[in-house]
Parts: C-alpha cells; structure tokens; sequence
C-alpha cells in the first residue's frame, strides 16, 4: 500500500518537504487499517474521550480547530503511553438551527412545514441533515484527527435517542421533571422557548421612558421610567424596595395605569373627577358603568419588594408579570404571602410578538415595537409621559433568528435537579475529584452550582427528541394521573396523542457520555470498559450549559461497571466504599480543559460577519495541517485567551521544514554499520569513552527537558513545553551541538558515537513531537529506520524521561561529564561574545577578521585552544591569538564575557563611543549584581527559594563581578581623549 512504513523504509528523504502529498497520504493510511479503533487488549488501561458535538449545520472555525487539535494532543499521547484509547466522534442534531435552515427552504419553494406536516417535515430535515452532517467530520480530518471513526455518533441516532428518552423517563419517574406554567426566553420568530445559552446579550441605543401614574385617591403622581411602554397594559402592581424611604408611605395604595382614559374605547370611564384630575387637561364627566371590571383593568397596588433596586429609574418598577422574570417571582412572593388578593397574570403578547386582545383594542395585532411608538404618542397626549431620555442598555437576541426574545409565561417541562446530586456536583469539582485546568472556572461553576434554576427542557421545535409523553385522546391533559410516560408509548397509540413539543438540545447532550457508550445497557462492553472517561476538551461559555449538567446526570444515576460502581439511583453500601471513592467512580470524566477565545490582532473575537476569521482550510491548504496544528498551539496559552497571528502558523510550516532537513543530514551521514536504529541498538552505539564534549553537552540539555516537559504536558500545559521543545531543536541542537558537530571533524569512533547519540536524540523527537505534528513524524519515522518495518509511529511507545535515564544508567552507568558540559557552555558564551563583536563593527561577513583575546585564566584559555577551529570556522577568523598586555591593545574595539577579553584587530573608528559602550556595559553589570545581591542578602529568598535558584543568583552574582573587573580594565585601556 502506498505510503506503508515498510514500503517507504529504504527511500531517502526528499530535497524538499511537501506537507500535502504526505499528509494524504498518511491519513488514507491509518483509516484502511482502522488505526484509530481501540485495539481488543482489555487488560489495557483504557482511555475515553469524547469530542463535543459540533452542529451538523456548522462548518469548520478556528475554535474547532484548537479545541480538536488539544484533544488530538491528548488521545495520541494516550496512544503512546500504551493505553487502549477511544475518542468518540460525532455531531448534534442542533434543533432550533437545523429547523430554522429547512423553514427557509421550504419559504423559498412557496411552502411551509404547517403545511406539510410534521412527518413530512422531519423527513426533509433528516434528509437536509443527510448531506451536511459529515461535512465538518470530513473537515476535522483534514486537520489530521484521529477519533475513533468507527463509533462515530449523531445525537437523534436509534440507540443515543434511546439513552435520551430513558433518561427523562427515569428522571419524570423520580419526580425531577415536571410540567408548569413559568417565564421563560421566547423566540418570536421560531416561536420556540429558548435556553440561556441560544440568548446573546447586545448592546442596544434606547430610550428611559418616565412615566407617570397618579394616586386613586389623593391625585398624587408617582413616575416610573422603563425601557418597555409598550408592556402597560400588562401591568399588574407597581413595587417599590421596602427600605425606600422615599415611597415608604405608597406602600399599599392604589394609583391608576396612565392609560386610564385616554384609548377612545374606555370613553369617559374614570375614577376621578374633573377637580383633582388636572394633568389631563381634559373637561369629560361621567359615570362608571362597570367599576369592578374597570379597577381590575386600571387600578394597580403599590407593593414592596426587595428585589427592586431603588438606584434604577426611579426606584419604582411596572410589574408586568407575564413578560418578565424578575416580575414574576415578585408576583409569586406577593401572591404566597396574601391570602385574599391575588395578583394576575396578564399576556399581552401572540406567539410571534404582536399584541393579542387583551392589550385593547387600539393594539391588538401591532408588533410590539409599532405598539411601543403608538403608546408613547398616546401617553404624550394623554399628558402622562413625564420625558424620555437616551439609554445605553443590553438586550437579549435569539442566537439564531437575531431578533430581541419576549420574556413569557409559558407551559413548558422544566427539570430540577434532587439538592443531594448537586451537593455531589459541587464536592467533585471542590475535592477536584474532576479537575479543571485553568483551576479558576471552578468558582464560576460553584457559584451556578450555588444559584441553580429549574431547568425548562421542551422546545415548542418539531425537529429533535420528541418528549415521551402520551395524553388519552379528548381528555384533559392537566390531568397528570392520566398521562402516559416511557419510551417506547403506550401499548394502544391509537387512542392516545404524544405531547407536540421536543427535548432541548442541551438536554439530550447532557447525556454524551452516558449515551455515546450504549448506557443504560449496563452489560454493553464499550460501556463497562470505558465510562467514566478520561477526558473533556471545551469552551468555557458552556461550562453551564453542558459541562454541569453532564456532571450533574453522570452522579445523579450512578452508572455500574468495571471501572465503577452503585445501580442507578441507589445509594452503595459503606462496606464497599467510602463516598470519596464512590464519587469518583461515577464523575463522567476526570479532566475538563477550558480553551480561551481565539481574537484577531485588535483583541476582538473571531467572527464570520466581522470579516476577521481565516478560512481553515485555506490555512491548511497553505501551510500543511502539521504547521497549522503546530503554529496554533504555540500561540495558545492555558486557558488564556488567543491573539491569532498567522505568521505563526507559518512559523509552524517552518519549523516542520527545519525537522525535515535535520534528519535528510542525519540519514546523509548514515553507514552500512547502522541496519536498525532502534532505542536499544542505540545505546548500545553510544560509545561514553568516544563521546565528544558536544555530546555530553546536548545529552546533559536533552535529558533535564525531557523530565521538565514531561510534567507539563500532564499537566496540560502543552504551549509552554512546545516551546521548550521548539527551542531546543532550534537553538541547542540545531544552532549550536550540529554546528560544532559539523565544525569539530571528529575521528571515525568518535564519529560513531555522535551519530548514535544524535539518533538517541532524534528518535525521541519524533516520538514527542508526534502528538502535535504526525504527519511529518510519521514520515521521516519510516524513512529513517528507527522502528520495525511496518510499525507506525503513531503505535510506537514513548518512552518515559524516567525510562530513558535508566537505560542509558543500565548501559553505560553515570557517563555525562559535567566539566566537559561547563567547557562546551563556555565554548558557546565566547563564540556569541565574537560574533557580537564583529558584528558591532559592520565584520559580521568578513571571514577575514583576525582577533585577540586575554585571560588570567588558564581554564579559559584552555578552553578556547581547544575549541579554536570551531570557533574560527563558526566565528568567521582568519585568526585567533592570546595576548598578555593591554598597550598593545589600546582603542581596539572589544567585547568581555568575564573571564576573557576579546578585541578586534583594528583601531576603534570612535574611541569615545567605544568607551560610552564600556561604561554604559560596566554599569548594567553592576544593575545586575546589585540585584542578586540583594535577594541573596535576604532570609527569606535564601531559605524558601529552590536551590537551583539560589544557586543561580551566586553564580550569575560571581558572573558579574567578573565581568565589571574585566570591564575595568578594558576601560584603563581606553583613556578619555
């Protein structure tokens, strides 16, 4: 098969680095050989992921791209740490969008699903759903994922629909899920409830209306200033905060709506007369004719509430109770404390917005915004509008219809969840029994946790899980005794009618652990050997919505298996384990890593209508998925927002280049001798008595990163060690051990033994970078040997820094040679002191230069006669000599690293600048030993430090000082002119 390890073994590397052609051809690899399905060893550790469902009306975003590039990072690490792995792909059906999308077809064909019907409609809908749910699956694998496309789910699929409906069944029966008449968000244009994840809050430019309302008895005006006139025909009581001293004495009177008498069907219906009702300006008189209903309709209590914040407005609010969620609870706190009067609760609004009957009939059937500029002339010839003035407020929109949602009264499923299971949720994520990384989100979950609502679960929606409930044919269906709840209906349907409406989709995704793994068929393998899983990778604006509740449903029913344990609902007894234990086997995963929110260069958030989002496949066109994954990750602190900079996705194609061209000059100085470059063959190549300074030296820097790295990327601190990594490919090994390796011209043996070491190096790379970039890993793994014909990288263990220090300690015992590390260290301090100076003098070119130095140190000087034909050839001399007296080196431009002075063999073009430069130096090494010395100085630095710290700031202090003396003397050899 083309692009097999075994088939591509024996061909070099190319000249050039094409990332297109071998990323195609690697991925068809890995899917003809389902290399991404967990393999049969159950006495493997398993690892469970599941990708969080994108919309099948979605198409690929930069969010998409980080959040699975992360989970990729992790499965793959799974992978090589030998762990049996399943990463559960799929999508969510996306009720509102996917309905709303299929509505506009059938508007463009001159149809509707009214007139189609439901079946007929949920037909097109699963047709419309057909052709577009892969599309982003078919996109993420362009990215290079590797998911376990075999267990691949879709959230209205048989069985996942099955584990939704069982479990609202049970939830129903357990007494959490009930019907109620309660506010809730309304999309007027898909005439649906709305969850507070699909309400986007908007900056809008509005107006205070002032509005004033007069006392029944006294004529006494009292004003209101609100956002919303047009909601007064549906108010019922105005309330004032009952620690206002302003309108202490309003308690428990009664003022009339300032409609009263000015729509022309109420006529001369008034309760005041003429003599204390001037504000009208207004001579009729007459009678009332039906007081009662008058009153009911005009006359509002004035009550109190603490809920009423007297520095907004006024201080007084309009409670319209029907049409807004702080008015409601009002009304209901008002309605439980009064045993006698009660409160309505009056709906002005239709379904779609426009104001129904018993707004009047001066506004039945206007939109509501028509309504509002209709009242507003009203109340300004009524004289009851005090003024208006601009205001700056936030409004909720529908997600999806980009319209203002109507607060509403409405009959809906709502669920609250028992308080044990939320005292459960809340010790989880407290102990950190499932922990979140950054550790900060778990304040904003407590605290929801905390405030926790009921819960509204039915969209008034035809496409998604139909709510499993039946009501007998004609009956009346507030008869909850009557109604029929399972998942399969009743036995004769024929006489019964299933309710209209539908699950929210937060609801049936709450369940994508639980469902994805066949539960509850509790005896399903994939279900035992995986749940709980290990893994979540999401966006913390769901951290509510989805995150909570899939906590919340995990601990509520207890799943039983292998990896856990106690049936659904029941308690474990204390023999078996203690709450702790339980706990922690029944969380639905153990890790949530939160991603930050990619923005543009100006800090704003990536969006299709502000223009400011890169297409990703372009991207990936452009750059390679290796350089896109790469480039992505290195600008992607933890849970940090993302500044997106293509120029480091580009940096990430850059880099895959640079990997690509080491290891083409690794297999160019492959032998004959080398038939297996594998780990053990290796070290056993390595020759400690033959072994270069160079080579102590990057072993010494290889070995302590890879213990550093190690931990962070447990803990998920993936950007930082890739750039420790990316750093030391790039500088230590790359620019510094290759550059002497190829400058030093060791002998054949010694030769060896540096090939093996840098194969030892190279093979590890190729394992730890193959998370981030497998492709290009993949690909030169196969051409360069270091694994049996045939064996994919990407089924290569990676072996611990732990391993690989006992091996190499096994082998060859305690071989680094730390005097011959500090040689080569200062090998590279001398070698960037020339490099510097020549370049600060316009020779930075010139491989002509010929240079002094002089030391009273013979360790020093030692050094450099042993390193002097690198250094030249890196340097660029033509020579290099020791010097032991400063006149004849007076006013030659120089450059001191402490112990040794160097100086170019010219006169200095500007003595007094080159003197400014030995001063302005000297001083900044004074800064610096100043500062080392103070926090040496201090006890607390000196005993809470880390040792290594403490023990940098005396060297980096001894450094210092060595230098300002050297400085010194340079600057007595440069006398002031």
């Amino acid at each position: 098969m083309e692009g097999s390890a075994k088939d591509s073994a024996s061909e070099p590397l190319a000249k050039t680095y094409d990332p297109r052609a071998l990323e195609e051809k690697w991925y068809r690899h890995y899917l003809e050989r389902e290399s991404f399905e967990p393999d049969g060893d159950r006495a493997k550790e398993p690892f469970t992921l599941m990708m969080p469902p994108p919309n099948v009306t979605g198409v690929l975003h930069m969010g998409h791209l980080l959040n699975n590039t992360i989970q990729d990072i992790l499965v793959r690490r799974a992978r090589q740490e030998g762990q049996r792995v399943l990463w559960i792909p799929g999508t969510d059906h996306a009720g509102i969008a996917t309905q709303t999308k299929v509505e506009k077809i059938l508007t463009a064909e001159g149809s509707s699903r009214q007139s189609i019907g439901r079946d007929a409609f949920v037909q097109r809908a699963s047709e419309w759903r057909d052709q577009h749910r892969d599309i982003i699956l078919n996109q993420l694998r362009k990215l290079g994922v590797s998911p376990s496309w075999g267990h691949k789910k879709h959230t209205l699929d048989a069985d996942y629909s099955r584990s939704v409906l069982h479990g609202f069944v049970e939830l129903y029966r357990r007494g959490y899920i009930y019907r109620g008449r309660r506010m809730v968000h309304w999309c007027p244009v898909s005439q649906t409830a709305l969850s507070d994840e699909e309400v986007l809050m908007k900056p809008q430019s509005g107006f205070f209306y002032y509005v004033r309302y007069r006392d029944l008895g006294s004529g006494e005006l009292l004003t209101v200033a609100t956002t919303r006139p047009e909601t007064i025909m549906g108010d019922v009581a105005l309330a004032v905060h009952p620690g206002d001293e302003r309108y202490r004495s309003w308690i428990g009177r009664k003022v009339l709506s300032p409609l009263a008498g000015c729509l022309p069907h109420d006529e001369p219906e008034r309760l005041f007369p003429p003599e204390i009702d001037p504000a009208s300006g207004r001579e009729e008189t007459g009678e009332i004719r039906d007081r009662s209903s008058y009153a009911a309709k005009w006359v509002l209590p004035v009550i109190a509430d603490e809920a009423v914040d007297p520095k907004f407005g006024t201080g007084v609010l309009k409670i319209t109770p029907a049409h807004d969620a702080t008015d409601f609870e009002i009304v209901q706190r008002y309605n439980g404390r009064n045993e006698g009067e009660k409160l309505p609760f009056r709906d002005i609004f239709n379904p779609d917005a426009t104001l129904n009957a018993n707004a009047g009939k001066e506004f039945e059937g206007l939109d509501r915004f028509t309504a509002r500029e209709k009242l507003v002339q009203i109340l300004e010839q009524g004289g009851s509008l005090e003024k208006k003035i601009p205001h700056e407020h936030h409004v909720g929109f529908s997600e999806r219809a980009d319209v203002p949602i109507e607060p509403r009264l409405s009959e809906q499923w709502f669920l609250r969840f028992p308080q044990g299971t939320v005292e459960a949720a809340k010790k989880v994520v407290r102990d950190d029994l499932i922990r979140f990384r950054p550790a900060h989100w778990k304040k904003t979950y407590l605290h929801w946790l905390e405030h926790i609502q009921d819960w509204c679960i039915s969209r008034q929606l035809w496409w998604g899980h139909r709510i499993p409930v039946w009501y007998p044919k004609g009956a009346d269906r507030n008869d909850l005794a009557k109604m029929h709840v399972s998942v399969d209906g009743p036995p004769d349907p024929e006489n019964w009618e299933q309710d209209e409406d539908v699950l929210d989709t937060w609801f049936s995704s709450a369940f994508w652990c639980l469902g994805t793994l066949g539960w509850p068929d509790k005896e399903f393998d994939v279900y035992r050997d995986f749940y709980p899983t290990n893994e979540l990778v999401t966006g913390p604006d769901i951290i509510f919505f989805w995150v909570a509740r899939m906590i919340l449903m995990g601990l509520e029913f207890r799943p039983k298996t292998e990896r856990g344990g106690g049936q659904d609902g029941s308690k474990l007894p204390a023999e078996e384990a203690g709450e702790r234990d339980i706990l922690q086997k029944n969380i639905p995963f153990r890790n949530v890593y939160f991603t930050g929110i990619i923005r543009d260069a100006q800090g704003r958030k990536m969006s299709k209508s502000l223009g400011n989002s890169p297409e990703p496949l372009e991207l990936i066109e452009k750059y390679g998925a290796d350089g896109l994954r790469l480039g992505l990750i290195s600008i992607a602190p933890q849970g940090q927002d993302i500044l997106f900079n293509e120029d480091q996705i580009a940096q990430g194609k850059f880099f895959c280049n640079k990997l690509w061209n080491a290891f083409r000059l690794r297999q160019m100085h492959r032998n004959g001798n080398e038939n297996t470059l594998s780990l053990e063959e290796i070290i056993r190549r390595i020759d400690v008595g033959r072994m270069g300074a160079a080579e102590h030296f990057i072993l010494a820097q290889f070995l302590s990163l890879n213990r550093v790295t190690e931990v962070k990327v447990k803990g998920h601190d993936f950007q930082r060690a890739l750039w420790e990594w990316i750093s030391f490919f790039r500088h230590s090994y790359c620019d510094q051990y290759l550059e002497l390796f190829k400058a030093s011209e060791p002998d054949e043996n010694c030769r060896a033994s540096a090939l093996a070491v840098q194969d030892f190096i190279l093979r590890q790379l190729l394992l730890w970078f193959h998370a981030f970039i497998p492709f290009v890993t993949e690909e030169i793994w196969g051409l360069s040997h270091y694994g049996p014909d045939g064996v994919c990288l990407m089924n290569t263990p990676l072996p611990t820094a732990e391993e690989l220090d006992r091996r190499l300690l096994e082998q060859h015992g305690e071989f680094l040679d730390l005097k011959r590390i500090d040689e080569v260290h200062s090998y590279f301090r001398y070698l960037e002191t020339l490099r510097v100076l020549k370049t600060s003098c316009g020779q930075e070119s010139m491989r002509n230069v010929c240079i002094y130095y002089r030391t009273d140190e013979e360790t020093a000087a030692a050094i450099i006669e042993k390193f002097r034909s690198a250094l030249m050839k890196m340097a660029g001399l033509q020579d290099c000599q020791r010097v032991s007296h400063d006149a004849y080196l007076s006013y030659s431009p120089s450059r001191t690293t402490g112990e040794v002075s160097f100086f170019l063999n010219v006169a200095a073009r500007d003595v007094e600048a080159e003197r400014q430069r030995i001063i302005d130096e000297l001083a900044q090494a004074g800064k610096l030993a100043q500062l080392n010395l103070q926090k040496l100085q201090s006890s607390d630095f000196r005993t809470r430090a880390p040792q290594h710290i403490v023990a940098g700031a005396i060297e980096s202090l001894e450094l210092q000082l060595c230098k300002g003396m050297e400085l010194c003397k340079l600057l007595r050899a440069h006398p002031q002119q």
